[in-house]
């Protein structure tokens, strides 16, 4: 198992299931995340790389960047984690630059100025924390934000992965390469809709894959979420394809965009409707 899974296990491990839940902790598994900074750099190319990862834990997405990517490449390598408790244990993993761990909280790393059109690369699996765990007066100033600086309108019952997913857009430079791991709810309930737009409208929607709920990849997350992957460019033009199925492991890179990308009101099928669709 990579050291930073272990050390998060660790800390993860001292904590109740309702605390975790609260918060949306829940580890990304080491392959996994390598499997996507590899799906992702595939599309980044060869440029130099300005990594971000929003929700850093102990630092599986930065194993997973040295990992995947030349070092001489990796410029810089920010990763952002609000809890002490994983960013201490990140910074000790990782002392030196290019990575550099900073305890904060991402939605306010979204609003400095000196971040915005900075990164070329980011690669995260955001928390999953349900409307209800947002505070009323955070969530009223999260939608003002997204109104404000997008001209989209959030629903109150969006799940602070939304909010993470649109605040982030000015962090990104042109053409940039961005992959959420998400739960795929967005894909049909109506508070899902403000995100449905923003990734056929504002960006290039390179690849969604769905993974099929028969292939575990978290052992501790919620058993009704289907992971959900979303590859972007930030540019305005819908261009890409969609699987479903197993991990991306198994897909080569030839197979990635080899599938077209639906319409939205298609965006509404099951997950088995999906399949026989675009398998």
């Amino acid at each position: 198992m990579n050291v930073p899974v272990i050390k998060q296990k660790e800390i993860d491990d001292c904590r109740t299931q309702e605390e975790r839940n609260r918060l949306g902790q829940f580890s990304t598994p080491f392959d996994l995340a390598r499997d996507i900074v590899k799906h992702s750099l595939h599309f980044h190319g060869n440029r130099d790389i300005c990594f971000l990862e929003p929700a850093l834990g102990t630092g599986v997405f930065f194993g997973a960047i040295e990992a995947g990517a030349d070092k001489e490449r990796i410029k810089q390598a920010s990763g952002i984690e609000l809890d002490a408790g994983y960013s201490s244990i990140a910074s000790e993993l990782w002392p030196d630059a290019p990575f550099r761990v900073i305890n904060q909280n991402f939605l306010d790393f979204t609003k400095l100025p000196e971040n915005r059109g900075t990164f070329s690369l980011l690669c995260t699996d955001p928390p999953y924390v349900r409307h209800h765990h947002i505070p009323s007066a955070v969530k009223s100033v999260l939608q003002g934000r997204v109104r404000s600086e997008l001209g989209l309108n959030p629903s109150g019952l969006s799940g602070l992965y939304v909010y993470f997913i649109l605040l982030s857009h000015h962090l990104l430079a042109p053409n940039a390469v961005a992959s959420w791991l998400i739960p795929s709810e967005f894909l049909s309930v109506n508070y899902g809709r403000v995100l449905r737009e923003y990734l056929l409208r504002r960006v290039t929607l390179t690849h969604i894959h769905q993974f099929d709920p028969a292939d575990v990849q978290f052992n501790d997350a919620m058993e009704e979420l289907l992971d959900c992957l979303n590859n972007l460019k930030k540019q305005v033009l819908i261009n890409g394809g969609r699987t479903y199925g197993g991990g991306l492991h198994k897909l080569e890179p030839s197979e990635l965009a080899s599938l077209p990308m639906p319409r939205l009101p298609e965006w509404l099928q099951t997950p088995k409707q999906a399949e026989l669709i675009f398998s």
